[in-house]
């Protein structure tokens, strides 16, 4: 796994006693699958009719089942959001814990993990053969989680 590098140094990400933040102790990077990607995976995973239409009550269902196939060949799979952003669905390449991160925190102040590498590369290909429209162009991201980094 690549080490993290601050985005940068000069502002402190300490809150001050009267601020109150909410914690995101985890930074994570991965690629972002579209939700209709994600939900053409899981038909496939679960041998459903590929013309089922999107169900957003069964999502959560679909990400946890995700998650369980491909934890087999080393990644985790995740969704991610926060209100009233849009839900992302992630396949996590890397984490690790940073204490100081925070519901809203600037985007300058986030320890970024460098540019996508092996880790990357290697998911690229696993999605490739899961049959990922568009496996190669999918964005890579980091994001501040709340969860342990340890399901990753």
């Amino acid at each position: 796994m690549s080490e993290l590098s601050p985005a940068s140094s000069a502002t402190s990400t300490i809150p001050q006693s009267d601020e109150f933040r909410i914690p995101r102790p985890v930074v994570m990077a991965g690629m972002e699958l579209p939700e209709l990607e994600m939900w053409r995976w899981w038909l496939r995973i679960k041998k459903f009719d590929m013309k089922t239409p999107l169900d957003r009550g069964l999502r959560l269902l679909a990400v946890l089942d995700i998650g369980k196939f491909v934890r087999r060949f080393g990644f985790r799979f995740t969704v991610f959001g926060e209100r009233p952003e849009p839900l992302r669905y992630i396949l996590v390449t890397q984490s690790k814990w940073f204490h100081e991160g925070y519901l809203g925190m600037p985007e300058e102040e986030i320890p970024f993990y460098p540019g996508p590498g092996k880790c990357e590369e290697r998911a690229h290909v696993f999605l490739q053969k899961c049959k990922i429209r568009g496996a190669a162009e999918l964005p890579y991201r980091t994001l501040l989680a709340g969860e342990d980094p340890s399901l990753y």
